[in-house]
């Protein structure tokens, strides 16, 4: 991914505190198209936003359907007797993931 993208970044949210965040091993880091520099996006389906990142204002649309973004997610596990958890795998971190602790706005997270 172009660093561009990193640098037009202002700051990242997190929906967790940083207790529960300190608990997370990693979160998968993706980008996305959305309507507004700011505010939550909607993860993909089977995902929960965890995090975001903000726009600088300055920042023109990247496509026609909005600007390009940086979200953090966990994948949601059917669980057939628990409902709807989050999955962490057991013993390797998966492709596309980052330590949510060393995240942050205007650099790439590896």
């Amino acid at each position: 991914m172009d660093n561009y993208r990193y640098k037009n970044e202002e700051r990242v949210i997190w929906l967790k505190d940083k207790e529960a965040l300190a608990k997370l091993p990693y979160v998968y880091e993706s980008f996305v198209t959305a309507g507004i520099r700011t505010g939550p996006v909607r993860p993909p389906k089977g995902y929960m936003l965890i995090g975001y990142s903000v726009l600088k204002k300055s920042v023109p649309r990247d496509q026609p359907e909005g600007f390009v973004r940086r979200i953090f997610t966990l994948k949601l596990i059917d669980d057939d007797q628990e409902g709807l958890t989050l999955g962490l795998h057991e013993y390797s971190e998966p492709e596309r993931t980052v330590n949510p602790s060393k995240v942050e706005a205007g650099k790439p997270s590896n």
